[in-house]
């Protein structure tokens, strides 16, 4: 039987300011005085009817030890407000509710003096504490729930997704170290991702949007409508988290009119920026009309594209055909000739979608929020930008072009198409097509595209294993191996692939878009100025931008390059925390032409950690399903828009693949352009494509039952190698 420790707690214990804040008083103010006196009248409510009781216990599982804790405050405080607000004493159940959050909390200290006592009765310590549903994902507190007995034991029920009743009830799992001195059991500030709490005690430090260029542009906006939803007609806004805030990539200024203040906007901007008129255009939602000035950002072309540029490239005769690799943040096309499949010239732009979000799930939130026809043109005038740019050296051949071939994530098709996306966001998955299809390529390209083109929306293998993975694997040739290989495309999301010819397991995880430089502080997509590669001279960073100009950001190579030399050099310690002086503002790798400093912060250090532990886990439990050790794989590829730049060494030793693996890791680029490239010049590829489909197995990484402890495992750095 599990020895598992029982305590109570005190009813009374608690912080009256740590409530007022929770509520969103400001000390000094008459709100807080007020409202203090009214959380000290309540104190014997309180006490009648709460009843802390927590437990806990050490447990191994799968090679690693871990303790599990629950807490709960009973049913009687749920119940009681639910009486409150049916009475319509709204005010007392919110005050009363707060009050009960902070004995929690208080609660929580409680159990970290008994672990403590714990700990030295067993002679370890705490590494780590994580909090279930936050830290760790939902299924983890099931194991909780029966390592604790919880429901003989403190009296939880638990819903079938992992919900605990009563409500007032918190889930813990900490990390045991060997080291009885080591004891990290409280909640930690750094590590925590909730940016707006208003209980923290170590901000982030002040982020604030800066323009990559100086010229702006001015719109007028109307009242009563979302500045972002005004915006989308009429410039590039970035909106990396789907207008919730948290990016802060949507910053416009102020030129005339009113914007009240958003909790949001003091979130990045300070007081002085604040009187400037800065606001985050996701927040803002004007009474009368006002006039706003938009930072412009010129991206400029991209790299890392199939490109041969053949010396004869202007031609007067014969057949071509366009190639399109149609990803959620940047949209690249190939022009090439049918007659010798010499590529002639490559282009690429933005995917305009991201003012919707970087990441496919707002997308599909949107689309079936009523805005797919919005989603389906910013496809087609994106995809319409990259080919003006690739036919206007060639005046003429517009008339010569007979196919087209394209090849994206099975969202960014639908979405292309018109397809509804009711399917993707919601169990059971099931997708309007997995592409496979031919027509008129003038159905949706009419102005660019004459009526005798047709063209090819490559097939794909479910609904997160799309065609852009397919087109790859026969862009590397997989389906034609007779050994074992592994396909990691680092994304917005991380597909990987493992097997060879005769058979194919798939997955794909939810890495974010950090290793693109999503969602970081100075993140942006490969385009001239962004950081692609970092070296070290001595304990210093020393920087190489795309296009060899000033530093404006980090894209994906650099923010891995950097991330390994950082771990190396003891800047950050293995749980992924910068150390002083640099936690508050973060660590500076270059400084930018104007002197804005390219810095990644403790926030991006977390969000790279979570990608490449979701990353590695998934590459583990494809080895353990298909029945490989890491020697088996003798061939990795390495795709992706950064794939040219990436040192496989960085990967390694920053965690996205196992050390051994580094001299076997090839830099393929876009294996998805090149998939379609030859699509176009191979009239079997197409069906090579489908047939290998066939032969594939997708492996649901989130219903494995390795996936979440493995996810823990990777997300610590050691020594410089994971």
């Amino acid at each position: 039987m599990s020895d598992i420790r029982i305590i109570t707690g005190h009813t009374t214990r608690f912080n009256p300011d740590q409530t007022l804040r929770l509520l969103g008083c400001r000390s000094g103010s008459d709100a807080w005085d007020r409202t203090k006196k009214d959380v000290m009248e309540r104190i014997p409510v309180l006490r009648r009817i709460i009843r802390p009781k927590g437990a806990f216990a050490m447990k191994e599982d799968e090679g690693k030890t871990w303790i599990y804790a629950m807490m709960t405050l009973g049913g009687a405080i749920t119940a009681y407000t639910g009486r409150l607000r049916e009475e319509g004493d709204a005010a007392a159940a919110l005050l009363l509710n707060a009050m009960a959050d902070s004995s929690l909390f208080s609660f929580e200290e409680e159990l970290q003096q008994a672990l403590r006592s714990f700990c030295r009765e067993k002679g370890c310590g705490i590494s780590r504490r994580y909090e279930i549903g936050t830290d760790l994902p939902l299924p983890w507190q099931q194991r909780a729930y029966d390592c604790l007995a919880a429901r003989r034991t403190l009296g939880l029920t638990m819903t079938p997704d992992y919900m605990v009743v009563p409500e007032k009830s918190l889930s813990l799992v900490f990390s045991v170290s060997p080291d009885p001195e080591e004891f990290h059991a409280g909640h930690d500030c750094r590590q925590c991702a909730h940016r707006d709490c208003r209980l923290r005690q170590q901000p982030y430090g002040t982020e604030t949007v800066v323009s990559a260029s100086p010229a702006f542009q001015e719109y007028t906006c109307p009242a009563g409508q979302n500045l972002a939803v005004s915006l989308r007609g009429q410039g590039e806004l970035p909106a990396l988290c789907g207008g919730k805030g948290t990016c802060g990539r949507c910053g416009i200024q102020l030129v005339e009119g009113d914007l009240p203040v958003t909790p949001a906007d003091r979130n990045f901007y300070s007081g002085e920026e604040l009187k400037d008129g800065w606001r985050l255009a996701c927040q803002a939602v004007p009474a009368a009309p006002v006039r706003v000035r938009l930072p412009v950002h010129r991206e400029g072309q991209m790299t890392g594209l199939h490109q041969e540029k053949a010396a004869a490239a202007v031609r007067t005769s014969g057949d071509y055909g366009l190639a399109v690799d149609l990803g959620s943040t940047t949209i690249a096309s190939s022009l090439v000739s049918l007659s010798d499949g010499t590529v002639l010239d490559s282009a690429s732009a933005v995917n305009r979608q991201r003012t919707f979000g970087a990441d496919v799930v707002s997308r599909i939130a949107a689309a079936c929020d009523g805005q797919a026809d919005e989603l389906q043109k910013l496809a087609m005038d994106s995809i319409e930008e990259v080919l003006h740019k690739l036919l206007a050296p060639y005046p003429g051949m517009r008339q010569q072009l007979r196919r087209m071939t394209l090849a994206g994530n099975t969202t960014m098709e639908h979405l292309l198409m018109g397809w509804s996306c009711k399917g993707l966001g919601s169990w059971p998955f099931q997708p309007v097509s997995l592409g496979g299809v031919t027509l008129p390529a003038a159905e949706l390209f009419g102005r660019v595209l004459p009526d005798s083109c047709m063209l090819t929306i490559l097939p794909g293998f479910s609904t997160y294993v799309g065609a852009d993975i397919a087109s790859g694997l026969i862009a590397c040739s997989m389906d034609q191996s007779n050994t074992n290989s592994l396909f990691l495309d680092l994304g917005t999301n991380g597909e990987m692939a493992l097997g060879n010819g005769d058979g194919i397991f798939v997955a794909s995880t939810a890495a974010g878009p950090a290793l693109e430089g999503g969602q970081l502080r100075c993140g942006m997509s490969s385009v001239p100025g962004a950081v692609c590669s970092v070296t070290w001279n001595g304990s210093g960073p020393v920087v190489r931008t795309i296009g060899d100009i000033s530093p404006r950001g980090l894209c994906g190579t650099g923010v891995i390059e950097a991330m390994a030399g950082m771990v190396e050099h003891g800047i950050v310690d293995r749980h992924g925390t910068l150390r002083e002086p640099w936690f508050t503002e973060g660590f500076p790798l270059a400084q930018g032409a104007d002197g804005t400093p390219v810095v990644l912060t403790q926030r991006d250090i977390r969000q790279i950690q979570m990608a490449k532990s979701a990353i590695r886990a998934g590459i583990s439990v494809l080895l353990k399903t298909a029945g490989l050790r890491e020697d088996d794989v003798k061939t990795i590829w390495l795709a992706g828009g950064f794939g040219y730049y990436l040192k496989p060494e960085a990967a390694a030793s920053m965690g996205l693949i196992p050390p051994s693996w580094a001299a076997r890791t090839r830099a393929a680029g876009n294996t998805s352009l090149l998939g379609a490239v030859q699509a176009l010049t191979d009239g079997r590829a197409v069906e090579r494509m489908t047939s290998f489909i066939q032969k594939g197995r997708e492996v649901v990484l989130g219903n494995t039952a390795d996936f979440q402890s493995l996810y823990i495992q990777h997300m610590d750095f050691t020594d410089g190698t994971i």
